[in-house]
């Protein structure tokens, strides 16, 4: 400027000229200046480069001079070079005098005419070094947004900067959480950075809610970047709401893979998640009591999960020992902890739990801060003394908590951490990290308010994508996983169908078990994306099971890694198919192998090496031997006579397709599923047949794909989406109709209620219940519109193929009604017979396989080629099953007080609930006796398998079933071709005294009903081991076997009710020897070494009995002989049954030889003279004739009938011994001779009984004490 040229002195003028040529080229700021001689103001020349120019930029300079020199007034010119430069003259008046750098107003005004973008670029440079800062400014800092740079200084944009490069194209999540140094202490900031989107604002919300975060303020700025991808900053001011003040060290790490992992979706986002603040706990501690809340819910808990949350976080200094009492319990580190690391430990933890108290700002009390000091001070690690002292904290804790709901909850969740048994929590996957999902083994009657029945185990499987429950009702359990849609109570639908599957297991090795999972992440897209995320479900599962289940390796039960066992070795688990799941056998049997689990693909059933249910139709022919034999007791022979079928079903479904193939003389004149209504009014039967089958043998089929020309007059498929059905002459004729067309629900339920031979359900759904039940005590809503009363049923017979088509009450009523049914667990349980059999073949070929006695396509040809044989072995159970039924029916009103007793029995056992198995209670059954009525079928179906569970168990208990004789039994088990297989294997199999109790328990009560064991066992006082032992004598002495086979193949030839007199004359006789047997041989003895001792006499005796009974015996011989031949029985059968009478005289007999060394013959006809001539045939038939109204009464009864058979025995002994001497015929004789008095006195009493026809208890017992005093 001119005034400066004109002012300024030579060196001035020489300094400011050189100053601005030094600048011609650079971009940065140049400053010189001087001051007015008179030292009024200071003139300043500011160069810039003219592109950092315009008004606001001047403003600021001139701010800068002004401050500098404390300047009251300002003037200043602005000239635009044309160089690169414009020039600022800037005058600032000013009375003071300054010392002024030129420089450092330079470098203040150079500072703040670099861009935002330029003040990153020299941070990032500056802490990254040349390299990695130049890449960082290159790729961000021209990219963030105005409304960023507005916000958001370049130093904290340099932090940014940071988290964003550690996104992945397209990819990634970062977060940042810090204190701003100008905002209120109680306030921080979160950031989060996203590749593309932002996280939606109503999904982060609800997240840090549940972390006990109030959002103040929120900030969203996307980033593109140079390369087209973007980024979001999403910027969050937070505060906790409960407006303490967060330490932020404490909790961010935390706080953060927290956040991370709920939006990942590894952790559920719920309220729990506030125990990471006020808790002081981790996102993967809390998954344990997240874990134990789901479960808690499952068990019926009466509180919500809110609430249930609401309660830990109002007490979350005591959640936070709830964890440790998990962490003491399960934390597999403390294994080798040194005292040195568990004081350190101990430190760490008070440290923490210190820093809780003061945030929550709660006060201990004396007793309560003494309970936690002595946690504190413990030295060397013992899991037991640190259990109890946690225990003890958390009761000191409780002691102050007001609410009596909260102390309920913590009190449960408290016990439930001291149920669990196992856990894999501190398990780690291939890559090191922890499990997606948690599984607790449980002790369940350890678990609070546990619903009954009460399983022995349970296994809990919790993820943010799936839980899970698998119970079982002992060690050795099997049983169905199913794909469960009750996602608030899978547990109790699961409870439901263990129950059932425990029943239904009364004819296999293993005890019921059941297990179901829910998906709780089903995705939005079609059949596939569900079935594949199922699948994934499914396989976790069946991974948290085998993660806590022991294996066996060499022979050797090997537990799982990093699981503490409160339990003994427990390697047996087994699964099977169910609802949803019938095709995963094979991924099931995937993973088993993965874990080298020692069942292979024995683990579950059903696989593709294994036997397909559906090709052997097993389910089905099964269920179709209960359906023949309630034909043949209406006298009907559904294999060779036409009869009429109503069906549930369609012929692509293995039950039904299979069982509607299993009579060419099947008529079936209706069927439904859940597409389709077929009606044949008048269906032929051989040509119907041909078409289900070539329906059935279709890949896929449904109702529609039925020949429409095969089908009768009248009738037709129609859609069950139809409005209505147009109702035919010959449809309205059957069924009685006289409306013209029907609702498909309406036409159903007057289909289940159609006058036919046999109802077959094959089909999935409840479809019948009791006139006293509604249809929300079904738990089936789906049917609500189609379920009938049984009392409505006019079928004749109903067979079960499908599982639960009926309610328990729904097939009493039609049961009372005169109507032929078992249950489903009776009729169908061929299925999981034959999956038994294929598991425990497994296991046995598996030790073939390792000894190399067989290669591995060796073991799949020997199995396929077993098929048939295990099918036999099935239907042969199925057959036996049912047949007792009909036998404990056919005496049912004659014993109601014995099967009275047995439900008494097993209920104090616990065993058996009454009300839950619908069976009646006392007052009722009074009632049923005084009516003359007895227990229904599906009544007696359910005491026989509690009878058969309960027997099993016993025998388990006992060494009775390590009986060397009972390796025959074993063999029995399997098929003919592993007969020859070294018993070695045999011996050695894991379950050989499962299998040895399984197949005793079925041959005892299939024989000889559900009360017997119970009564000898009541009556002798006899050990229930040493009873199958006396049972097994009883049937090889007589070889009874063969007697009952004889029978049972006179089905159809022998009226049913007289083929039952011919089983229950065989189990009255069979009864009495038993007892004879314990009597005489107590409780410790080898079966062999008895049958030895008394075989070959028992069989001389028979096969000669003509020779050794008195003529009057021999008469009633002859005549019982007569009876059975006219009621049809073959001639040389009717034989063995009139002699069954005898047999336990025989053993007398055989007994009475030995001990006086007498030929038997001549001790035969001895003894059999003695009861002649004493008329102990008829006292015989007196004890049998004593009323019984009681349990006493049957006992009373039992003692004496053993009592006049021993005394008889006894007597005889002594006389011959006495009298042996003479001949045979004279030996009573003389023994009479020399005895007149006290024989007239016995004589005389009995006379005079039969004159009076007294026949009580006091009566009966002297007359029978009366022989025992002859002996002397």
């Amino acid at each position: 400027p001119r005034d400066e040229i004109m002012q300024s002195s030579s060196d001035e003028l020489y300094a400011t000229i050189y100053s601005i040529l030094t600048i011609l080229e650079r971009q940065t700021a140049n400053v010189t200046f001087r001051q007015d001689k008179f030292k009024r103001y200071y003139a300043f020349l500011v160069h810039i480069p003219r592109d950092k120019f315009n008004t606001e930029v001047r403003q600021m300079i001139q701010a800068i001079l002004v401050e500098e020199v404390s300047g009251s007034n300002i003037e200043f010119q602005v000239k635009i070079e044309e160089s690169n430069l414009t020039r600022l003259y800037v005058t600032v008046y000013t009375n003071h005098n300054f010392d002024i750098s030129a420089s450092e107003l330079e470098r203040k005004i150079s500072a703040e005419l670099k861009s935002w973008q330029e003040r990153l670029q020299e941070i990032l440079l500056k802490k990254h070094g040349g390299e990695r800062g130049y890449f960082l400014a290159q790729k961000y800092a021209g990219c963030f947004p105005m409304a960023y740079m507005d916000d958001v200084s370049p130093k904290m944009a340099a932090y940014d900067v940071e988290y964003a490069s550690k996104l992945l194209d397209n990819a990634g999540l970062e977060l940042s959480l810090y204190r701003p140094k100008d905002v209120s202490s109680k306030l921080f900031r979160f950031k989060i950075f996203r590749c593309q989107n932002t996280i939606p604002l109503s999904d982060v919300l609800p997240i840090l809610e549940n972390f006990g975060l109030h959002v103040v303020r929120e900030r969203p700025y996307k980033v593109k970047l140079a390369n087209g991808n973007c980024f979001w900053i999403q910027d969050f001011d937070l505060a906790l709401s409960h407006g303490a003040e967060l330490e932020l060290k404490l909790v961010k790490e935390r706080f953060k893979q927290a956040f991370k992992e709920i939006v990942n979706g590894v952790v559920e986002n719920d309220s729990f998640n506030k125990l990471l603040i006020l808790g002081g706990l981790t996102s993967r501690q809390i998954v344990v009591l997240r874990a134990i809340s789901k479960y808690l819910k499952q068990t019926n808990l009466s509180f919500s999960q809110s609430y249930i949350q609401k309660a830990l976080i109002s007490q979350a200094h005591i959640s936070r020992w709830l964890l440790e009492l998990f962490t003491v319990r399960f934390d597999v580190s403390f294994e080798d902890i040194s005292t040195k690391e568990h004081k350190k430990y101990l430190a760490d933890f008070k440290e923490k739990f210190d820093n809780q108290l003061n945030h929550l700002g709660v006060k201990l009390n004396e007793f309560q801060e003494n309970a936690v000091s002595q946690y504190f001070t413990s030295a060397s690690f013992n899991r037991k003394r640190q259990e109890k002292k946690v225990i003890t904290v958390v009761r000191a804790l409780l002691d102050t908590v007001s609410s009596q709901d909260e102390d309920t909850i913590i009190r449960s969740f408290c016990e439930v951490i001291l149920a669990i048994l196992r856990t894999n929590f501190y398990q780690h996957d291939a890559n090191g990290n922890h499990k997606s999902y948690v599984s607790f083994k449980l002790n369940s009657s350890k678990v609070p308010q546990m619903p009954k029945p009460v399983p022995f185990r349970e296994i809990f499987a919790y993820s943010p994508r799936f839980e899970a429950i698998h119970l079982r009702k002992g060690e050795v359990a099997r049983g169905g996983l199913r794909w469960s849609d009750r996602y608030e109570d899978f547990r109790t639908e699961v409870l439901g169908l263990m129950k059932a599957q425990n029943v239904k297991n009364s004819i296999i090795v293993p005890v019921g078990s059941k297990g179901g999972f829910v998906v709780k992440q089903m995705p939005k897209g079609g059949r596939e994306e569900v079935l594949a995320e199922g699948i994934e479900c499914y396989k976790n599962f069946i991974r948290s099971m085998l993660d806590i289940t022991d294996n066996i390796v060499s022979g050797k039960v090997v537990n799982p890694e990093n699981v503490i066992r409160y339990d003994h070795d427990d390697p047996y688990l087994v699964v099977a198919a169910d609802k949803g799941t019938a095709t995963f056998s094979d991924i099931a049997n995937g993973i088993s192998a993965d874990y080298g689990f020692w069942l292979g693909d024995a683990f579950a059933s059903g696989g593709s090496v294994g036997y397909d249910h559906k090709a052997m139709g097993i389910t089905a022919k099964g269920a179709w031997e209960s359906v023949k034999r309630h034909f043949r007791e209406l006298n009907m022979d559904c294999q060779s006579e036409d009869f009429s079928v109503v069906g549930i079903g369609d012929l692509m479904g293995d039950v039904f397709g299979n069982g509607m193939l299993l009579s060419k003389h099947i008529c079936l004149k209706a069927a439904f599923n859940h597409m389709h209504i077929f009606l044949d009014p008048n269906p032929d039967a051989a040509t119907s047949w041909v078409e289900r089958n070539r329906m059935f043998n279709l890949p896929r089929s449904t109702w529609d794909d039925y020949d429409k020309s095969l089908i009768s007059k009248g009738g037709g498929v129609y859609s069950r989406f139809d409005k209505s059905i147009h109702l035919t002459p010959e449809v309205k004729k059957w069924l009685g109709l006289s409306v013209d067309e029907m609702s498909p629900q309406e036409l159903i339920k007057t289909l289940l209620k159609a006058p036919v031979d046999l109802l077959w359900n094959g089909g999935i759904g409840t479809y019948v219940k009791s006139s006293e039940e509604s249809h929300s005590d079904v738990g089936d809503s789906s049917n609500n519109a189609l379920r009938i009363d049984g009392k409505d049923l006019r079928c004749k017979v109903v067979g079960e193929g499908g599982n639960l088509g009926f309610t328990q009450l729904g097939r009493i009523e039609f049961a009372e009604r005169g109507g032929k049914i078992n249950t489903d667990f009776i009729d169908n349980s061929a299925g999981v017979d034959c999956s038994d059999h294929e598991v425990n073949i497994k296991i046995l070929i598996q030790s073939l396989l390792e000894d190399g006695k067989i290669d591995a396509k060796g073991r799949v040809k020997l199995l396929e080629s077993m098929t048939d044989s295990v099918s036999q072995l099935v239907l042969r159970n199925n057959y036996s099953q049912t047949q007792t039924l009909s036998m404990m029916e056919h005496q049912s009103v004659e014993r109601l007080g014995a099967k009275a007793h047995l439900m008494k029995v097993l209920e104090k056992r616990g065993l058996l609930d009454r009300e839950i198995e619908f069976l009646p209670s006392g007052k009722q059954l009074k009632q049923r006796q005084a009516e003359g009525k007895g227990l229904t079928r599906p009544e007696l179906s359910v005491l026989l398998s509690y009878s058969k569970l309960a027997l099993f168990e016993d025998l388990l208990k006992s060494n009775a079933i390590d009986d060397p004789w009972f390796s025959s039994v074993l063999i029995e088990y399997f098929p003919a071709k592993l007969h020859k297989t070294d018993e070695k294997y045999l011996l050695g199999h894991r379950l050989h005294r499962e299998i040895v109790g399984t197949i005793l328990t079925s041959k005892i009560i299939d024989r000889m009903g559900a009360t017997f064991v119970q009564r000898i066992h009541e009556d002798t006082g006899a050990e229930i081991g040493a009873i199958a032992k006396a049972y097994v004598i009883a049937v090889e002495l007589f070889n009874v076997e063969s007697i009952w086979s004889q029978i049972e193949s006179l089905d159809l030839t022998v009226n049913y009710k007289k083929q039952l007199e011919g089983f229950v004359h065989l189990w009255s006789n069979l009864r009495q020897i038993v007892r004879w047997v314990l009597n005489k041989f107590g409780q410790n003895f080898n079966i062999s070494e008895v049958l030895g001792q008394l075989q070959k006499d028992v069989k001389k005796f028979i096969d000669g009995i003509d020779k050794h009974l008195p003529a009057k015996d021999l008469t009633e011989l002859k005549r019982a002989e007569s009876q059975w031949e006219r009621a049809n029985y073959p001639q040389s059968l009717s034989e063995s049954l009139a002699k069954v009478k005898y047999y336990v005289a025989a053993l007398d007999v055989v007994e009475i030889a030995n001990n006086t060394s007498t030929q038997v013959k001549k001790a035969a006809e001895i003894f059999f003279s003695l009861g002649d001539k004493l008329n102990l045939i008829w006292l015989q038939q007196m004890v049998e004739k004593l009323e019984v109204s009681s349990s006493w009464h049957v006992h009373a009864r039992g003692v004496l009938r053993d009592e006049l058979f021993e005394h008889h025995n006894v007597l005889t002994q002594s006389i011959i011994e006495k009298y042996g001497t003479s001949k045979s015929k004279q030996v009573v004789d003389d023994w009479i001779n020399d005895n007149k008095q006290q024989v007239l006195h016995v004589r005389k009493m009995m006379q005079q009984m039969r004159s009076e026809k007294v026949s009580d208890y006091a009566t009966v017992m002297v007359a029978v004490r009366s022989i025992n005093s002859l002996v002397s």
